[in-house]
């Protein structure tokens, strides 16, 4: 089988999956960069990918010359819009053959939620007949693909994947007497973070300590904040870091990442904190969520400050702390051999 997968970049969160495909089949991946510089300030590098052929499509006539070449191959897209050359190279496929879809729900939020849900009703009009699947991340992005008006019977749950390096040495949590959150992500209104900050000021026991790793146009406000409420001993910010560094923090000194977005298409650092046994505590509104399948792994709240207060204030007044180990082994059991599995034989029967 030959497949070919058209992303924008060499995405770090979807080459564990190609990677295991290009094992036993020819695996193109087309992309317009090697990587986006605001992903390079956060800490992201190019994944190392196996035995994936990598092609730089930076033009339609590179986007052409590629189609032509495979014609008759199963032809993937991540995301059903994705600017001109993805889009030009989208619809020149289907006129040629069906096509499937690899994609994060629209980012619902405010007014603009209205008009992209008619305008993804269009897209469902224009491309129904053309689509074979769309692999969902999430429960959040099945909802989104369904309520857009595509056949449910075509919309599969599906998620991003992570991997540590091939040296990465296992190590314990370091004890403390303080429960240890962590914030990773930039620091702006989508994120939620401002909420997080004004739930745990709430907190009556101050026997905690948030970590925030990441940067953005919040950053003073909420520092300003803290400090109005005197709790500069509470909370570090920690700026950007690279993302084997978060991996290790979190393994390390975290007792939990929390991640409070206001909606997040997915949210990878929950399957990185997972991945070392650090559980989550997760807003509904992400798409990552979905791998929160028992009290074991964290929790999911509502993004509402009582409803976080009360949360932290339980975990926090109990020294409620996870085994990692356990955590370790139900990630790697349920989301990542499983889940690969799964995605092997979908692909083999199209």
């Amino acid at each position: 089988m030959v497949l070919v997968f058209w992303q924008k970049m060499i995405s770090m969160h979807q080459a564990y999956y190609l990677k295991i495909l290009a094992q036993t089949n020819r695996v193109i991946l087309a992309v317009e960069n090697e990587l986006h510089d605001d992903r390079k300030l956060q800490g992201w590098k190019v994944p190392e990918m196996g035995n994936v052929e990598i092609v730089m499509v930076q033009s339609k006539k590179d986007a052409q010359n590629l189609i032509d070449n495979t014609k008759n191959f199963l032809h993937i897209f991540g995301g059903i819009k994705g600017g001109e050359i993805h889009d030009f190279a989208l619809n020149t496929v289907i006129k040629q053959q069906k096509i499937g879809v690899i994609a994060e729900s629209a980012i619902q939020l405010g007014y603009k939620t209205f008009f992209k849900k008619w305008y993804y009703r269009y897209l469902c009009f224009k491309y129904r007949k053309n689509i074979s699947f769309i692999l969902a991340m999430g429960k959040i992005g099945v909802n989104w693909y369904k309520s857009c008006g595509f056949d449910p019977k075509i919309i599969h749950q599906f998620q991003y994947f992570t991997e540590l390096p091939k040296d990465h040495v296992f190590i314990n949590r370091e004890s403390s007497d303080k429960i240890r959150f962590t914030y990773v992500g930039q620091l702006i209104h989508r994120k939620g973070v401002d909420t997080l900050i004004k739930a745990i000021e709430k907190v009556k026991n101050k026997n905690w300590h948030l970590n925030i790793i990441g940067s953005g146009v919040l950053e003073q406000q909420l520092k300003t904040e803290i400090a109005h409420h005197n709790l500069t001993d509470n909370v570090s910010f920690l700026g950007n870091k690279k993302n084997e560094e978060i991996v290790s923090f979190l393994e390390s000194h975290s007792d939990y990442l929390i991640l409070p977005s206001r909606f997040d298409g997915w949210g990878a650092v929950v399957n990185e904190s997972l991945s070392v046994g650090t559980p989550v505590l997760v807003s509904k509104n992400c798409g990552a969520s979905s791998l929160i399948i028992n009290d074991e792994l964290g929790y999911v709240f509502k993004l509402k400050e009582k409803e976080i207060t009360a949360l932290l204030e339980k975990i926090v007044e109990n020294k409620i702390v996870k085994n990692q180990e356990k955590i370790k082994e139900i990630y790697n059991r349920e989301f990542t051999n499983k889940k690969v599995k799964q995605l092997i034989e979908f692909l083999n029967k199209r």
